[in-house]
């Protein structure tokens, strides 16, 4: 057993010193007989205040109906109560029913106090007693309890009862958690009124209706720790509460728990308020991460009966010095999107998997975080914790998603698993992206401009949720619908200084992506930042006369790198500019195919390109790319503009290939065709090392196709595909 000394000058007893009133007139000698007090308290709970006994100097205030004698002083003086100037004598022979209160007040009627932790002390410990009844031939006014042993009956219990509600907290060590060495600094409920009033006639004691809530704080850091438990409690004013929100700091950190209330007076219904003279207790395991708070039992003031109760755990604690919500379920998250409204730096990071609950068709679960005006500034990260179910629906609202809109210091990173967000313009996981976005999504996301799965409009940082990775897990797919600037990641990048990075996924979790103008798997308009990596069993449909239709990004400005594509369809019946890979580049597309895919448009269709213009510098070019399988189609009857690599070429192709004669290299070339663009041979190596001669090199970076084979069923080589990927070396 380890034992720290806890002294607490505020559990001192609170002794109410009597003044002694100088009597003129000596009523006995009149042959009047003075009432004789005594009483006792009844509960065998011992109150923090004052105890289960009288001490001597405790002081208390009588009164009786019948001779107009109020609130006359008389002291405890450790065998019974003995007036404190005039005692109170029976003027006739009637009988006097009798009431006193404790501590005593010299003007008594309403006394108003506060709860605070520094008046956490014998004064707010208002006693009440009535009942009892004397008169001059039997002038014994007993405060006790008559019933027998074992007897409850209320009318027969006159001895004085608690008033006000105490709340007792043992706090537990938990896994990793040693309060000695750590530090347990204080606890506050954090939702209670503090101010209210003790009616010393009829012994009323509750809350100001229009006080505010405070935190009622108590100072923990002297407390006695017995076996890594801490015990404390906190008397305060009856009031309605529905629950109690707890906190507690140790080692700097604040941890929270929502303490729920029982049926403590037995009624059938679970209580909506903290009751007069019932003393709740809660017994609360703070681990290195979180509360976990256990059987909680309350034990009236006012009766040795016990009530079981389970309080529950918010979820969350609260990081001062980084601060930061770290978050383990649901009410923890909501607690975080409550905090943020007012503070958009507070940063949460989420410790487990959560999930929303359901809600009906039209209704949201989820209040987006943050205004153009108010940006979010802070971090978010639920990188490796998932959030599952989130609905969002605003379908009249511009800048919809988990968070409106992202400031240039923010960073938000989070898996979305089975998200619904439906809203009007700038629609994705965050509206409008001027920070770092970090992301994977599956589910559903719908508006009409500027729509992606990541983020509708992109300023700055798109980023995957595995460093520069989707990562995507089985069975999951990101629906994403719009009209225009509609994307799988982002419906229109303004810049991305890494550059936008794919990576392999699973066979069976592509995006779905569908619109009119500016549509991509990945990116529907890129202004900025070119686009690297693999895309699979992607899904693209163009709907309505609309251009610029591509299986990765309707139109980029600037390069496309090493993108690796299987299984993508790209189907637009009705629309111009319709490629496998691009609805149209103004950058160098290089190093780039497709594998067992199909595009289908109106015309100016590409099995990679539909359109290859001429960007800056003379960029547009077409360097060591190829299709592999890939059906295309142009519905355009008369003379289609449609080619296996480029439907419109604008600069120049160098050493590209195809696998079927279905199309010409391009469809209308008002550019240059490499001589060393001819039809896939059989001789792959000699494929290979072609290709790889026309990739150009920089200092920064090279790329080179690598010849991938696989082993048959009698364990030898077989060549499995030539290229199937492209290999990129800083």
């Amino acid at each position: 057993m380890r034992t720290k000394l806890w002294t607490f000058a505020l559990l001192s007893l609170f002794v109410t010193s009597c003044t002694k009133d100088d009597l003129t007139n000596d009523p006995s000698a009149d042959g009047l007989v003075a009432a004789e007090i005594q009483a006792s308290i009844s509960d065998v709970v011992v109150t923090r205040m004052s105890g289960s006994v009288w001490n001597a100097g405790d002081c208390i205030g009588v009164s009786e109906d019948k001779f107009n004698q109020t609130n006359i002083p008389h002291t405890f003086d450790g065998l019974s109560f003995q007036p404190t100037g005039s005692a109170i004598y029976f003027m006739g022979s009637e009988e006097a029913t009798f009431s006193a209160y404790y501590p005593y007040d010299v003007a008594g009627g309403i006394l108003e106090a506060t709860t605070d932790g520094d008046n956490q002390s014998a004064k707010i410990d208002f006693l009440y007693a009535s009942g009892a009844k004397a008169n001059n031939q039997n002038p014994l006014v007993n405060f006790i309890n008559g019933n027998a042993a074992g007897e409850t009956d209320p009318t027969k219990d006159y001895s004085f009862h608690h008033c006000m509600s105490q709340i007792s907290v043992t706090f537990k060590e938990g896994v990793e958690v040693d309060f000695e060495t750590e530090g347990i600094t204080d606890f506050s409920f954090t939702n209670l009124k503090l101010e209210g009033s003790f009616n010393t006639a009829t012994g009323e004691a509750k809350a100001d209706e229009g006080a505010a809530v405070s935190p009622l704080t108590i100072d923990l850091s002297g407390a006695t720790i017995t076996d890594g438990e801490v015990s404390a409690s906190a008397i305060c004013f009856p009031q309605e509460v529905s629950e109690i929100e707890l906190s507690v700091t140790v080692k700097g950190v604040d941890y929270h728990a929502t303490l729920s209330l029982p049926d403590a007076d037995q009624d059938g219904v679970q209580d909506q308020a903290l009751l007069p003279g019932y003393n709740y207790t809660y017994n609360i395991i703070v681990d290195k991460t979180s509360l976990q708070a256990g059987t909680c039992t309350i034990q009236p003031w006012n009766d040795a009966g016990r009530y079981q109760n389970e309080a529950t755990n918010t979820g969350y604690y609260y990081d001062q010095e980084a601060h930061t919500y770290l978050v383990y379920n649901t009410d923890g998250l909501y607690a975080w999107a409550s905090a943020v409204q007012n503070d958009m730096t507070l940063n949460c990071t989420i410790k487990n998997t959560i999930t929303l609950p359901d809600v009906p068709q039209g209704e949201s679960n989820w209040t987006p975080i943050g205004s153009v005006d108010n940006p979010y500034r802070g971090t978010f990260d639920a990188t490796y914790s998932p959030i599952q179910n989130m609905t969002i629906y605003a379908p009249d609202e511009d800048y919809v998603g988990m968070f409106r809109v992202v400031s240039e210091e923010g960073s938000v990173w989070a898996q979305l698993f089975d998200v619904d967000i439906i809203g009007q313009n700038y629609v994705g996981f965050v509206g409008l992206n001027n920070g770092t976005v970090k992301c994977y999504l599956s589910g559903s996301v719908t508006g009409k401009q500027y729509v992606g799965g990541f983020t509708g409009y992109n300023n700055n940082q798109v980023k995957t949720v595995n460093g520069l990775n989707i990562v995507y897990p089985a069975g999951g797919r990101t629906y994403v619908s719009g009209d225009k600037y509609v994307g799988g990641v982002m419906g229109y990048n303004k810049n991305c200084f890494d550059g936008i990075g794919l990576h392999p996924v699973s066979q069976n979790t592509p995006f779905e992506v569908s619109g009119k103008d500016y549509v991509g798997g990945i990116v529907g308009y890129s202004e900025d930042s070119q686009i690297y990596g693999p895309a699979v069993n992607m899904y693209v449909k163009g709907v309505g006369n609309g251009s610029y239709i591509g299986g990765v990004v309707g139109y980029c400005e600037k390069a496309l790198v090493a993108i690796t594509m299987e299984n993508t369809t790209v189907e637009a019946p009705n629309s111009q500019y319709v490629g496998g890979l691009a609805g149209k580049t103004m950058g160098d597309v290089i190093a780039c195919f497709s594998r067992k895919g199909s595009v289908t448009g109106n015309n100016y269709v590409g099995g990679l390109v539909a359109e290859s213009g001429v960007g800056d510098f003379g960029t547009g070019r077409i360097y060591a790319c190829y299709t592999d399988s890939v059906s295309i189609a142009a519905i355009e009857e008369d003379n289609p503009i449609i080619g296996n690599i480029v439907g419109y070429n604008q600069n120049s192709i160098w050493t590209s290939y195809y696998t079927t004669d279905q199309w010409p290299a391009c469809g209308l070339n008002a550019g240059s065709i490499d001589h060393k663009t001819v039809y896939l041979s059989t001789d792959f190596v000699e494929m290979t090392e072609e290709l790889n001669g026309a990739i150009p090199h920089w200092d920064r970076i090279s790329i080179r196709y690598v010849q991938r084979y696989s082993i048959d069923d009698k364990g030898l080589p077989a060549y499995m595909s030539p290229n199937v990927i492209c290999e990129i070396f800083y």
